[in-house]
């Protein structure tokens, strides 16, 4: 056998298609040999593969002395012919291929589909042909440039991360050794404004040094600053401003502020006055921008209590009503006018009637107020505020209870929106005992009333209440102090 075209993995019979058996000399038979005793030697078959792309999609690997050698071998290349590894090498008198090679089509169908597939879906490598390993060469050279690139961001990465840790390392060490002004803000600011490190190292040395302020302040610490400018002035406020608590300046709480004065009662018990002071009091806070801050309401009882306080006798003068206050409310009845007005005979009457003893300069101030009943925000709100010479019965006292009360029932921000009023409290003077008792001991508890289960088994307990389960609530104290210590 010899190899065609140079090429070892390619064997050719040394056979001629055109040899022709010899008789050997030895032969008995005599004379010429008959047609039907000339046999071929066997021509292989042709190879069935696409000429334009035989020599980039034929795997040529699979001839070499390997376990996956195919069962036939390159005859000729051009035309490609093969030949079995079984070929009978006779092909009789037909001139045809003999039985083994005709089997070929099949094994040849066979590399054709294997051929046709991926390189990734050809398990043996001896088995790609060339443009599957062209393809898996560039695959690989992808591959290769991607875990160099990989290579080069892990690279970058480590050399960011350790720079990023030193600078954390350095505001560590700088918040242990200085106290930053508003730390507690700057951090919700670096994740607003998306800082890095060295970003909120810079901040941190700024606000040390006061060049940089952090003003986003929570609604509890406005209302801190609110509160604290309330109790200690400006001067409190200015304090805390520049302390390392940074809490909001004047300036910056002033559209939160919202002043509730309540009007005063200088010339009558007035239901309208009294309404409008617990609107003032309990209507839906404002914001800066002036809008409406709707915070959900639950209903809750209310304690309707009232109590003096010393006054310093005085009368002053109201600009804003051009009224005169100061005379109690008992027998400021005397005086035909309060206002001043454009001439001083009002004045000149209020003198001549304190001096006669029909009116008297208050000393006391009688405040009403409205407190919840709950755990949270039960501080109580004035919503009475009137002059006193505690000189006046029991009626007077109780005008002053009907009146808040009614108030509270019929104001839009009273009972139809925060609740109803439970309780009256008021202390031991014998004059509110009679008012209350006038107000309070209207009916008793029986069945059918919401209150009658929870009070039912109370032996001994006062049952009797006023108009929507009114109750009364002395200080006994008062008592105490006048039947014992007197």
């Amino acid at each position: 056998m010899a190899f065609a075209s140079g090429n070892p993995n390619f064997r050719q019979s040394s056979k001629t298609p055109s040899t022709l058996r010899q008789i050997p000399p030895n032969s008995s038979s005599i004379g010429v040999p008959s047609p039907s005793t000339i046999r071929a030697a066997c021509p292989g078959c042709p190879l069935s593969w696409e000429s334009d792309t035989f020599w980039s999609t034929y795997p040529f690997h699979i001839h070499a002395y390997t376990t996956y050698n195919p069962s036939y071998s390159f005859v000729s290349l051009s035309p490609p012919t093969i030949r079995s590894a079984r070929c009978l090498q006779d092909c009789g008198t037909s001139g045809g291929p003999c039985t083994w090679c005709l089997t070929l089509p099949h094994d040849v169908e066979a590399v054709r589909d294997r051929a046709g597939l991926s390189y990734g879906q050809v398990r043996v490598e001896q088995r790609l042909h060339h443009d599957q390993l062209s393809e898996k060469i560039e695959k690989l050279k992808q591959q290769v440039n991607d875990m160099k690139l990989e290579k080069l961001n892990l690279s970058r990465s480590l050399a960011s991360a350790r720079r990023q840790i030193c600078e954390y390392k350095m505001i560590f060490q700088y918040l242990g050794t200085h106290a930053v002004p508003g730390i507690h803000r700057m951090f919700p600011n670096a994740l607003k404004f998306g800082w890095g490190t060295k970003r909120f190292f810079d901040r941190l040395q700024e606000a040390c040094s006061g060049e940089y302020v952090p003003r986003n302040y929570t609604q509890y610490e406005i209302d801190l600053a609110i509160l604290l400018y309330e109790l200690g002035g400006g001067s409190a406020v200015h304090a805390m401003n520049h302390s390392i608590f940074a809490l909001p300046s004047r300036q910056t709480i002033e559209p939160y502020r919202r002043e509730n004065r309540p009007k005063l009662c200088l010339s009558d018990v007035n239901v309208l006055t009294i309404s409008q002071n617990i609107s003032t009091m309990f209507r839906s806070h404002q914001d800066k921008d002036g809008k409406i801050r709707e915070t959900p309401i639950k209903k809750r009882a209310h304690t309707l209590m009232f109590d003096e306080t010393a006054l310093h006798p005085s009368v002053e003068y109201m600009p804003s009503t051009d009224e005169m206050a100061g005379f109690c409310l008992e027998h400021v009845s005397e005086l035909e006018t309060l206002l001043v007005g454009k001439d001083t005979r009002s004045v000149k009457a209020a003198v001549a009637a304190v001096k006669d003893g029909k009116v008297h300069i208050a000393q006391e101030v009688t405040v009403g107020a409205i407190a919840h009943l709950s755990r949270d925000n039960y501080g109580a709100k004035p919503i009475f505020v009137g002059p006193s010479c505690k000189k006046g019965d029991w009626r007077r006292m109780l005008e002053i209870l009907q009146s808040a009360l009614e108030a509270g029932n019929n104001s839009p921000d009273g009972a139809a929106k925060h609740g109803d009023i439970w309780i009256a409290s008021l202390d031991g003077d014998y004059k509110r005992r009679i008012a209350l008792f006038m107000l309070c001991m209207h009916s008793e508890i029986r069945p059918g009333n919401p209150l009658y289960s929870l009070i039912c088994d109370l032996v001994g307990l006062n049952r009797r209440v006023g108009k929507n389960n009114l109750v009364m609530d002395m200080d006994y104290r008062h008592l105490f102090k006048r039947t014992l210590l007197v």
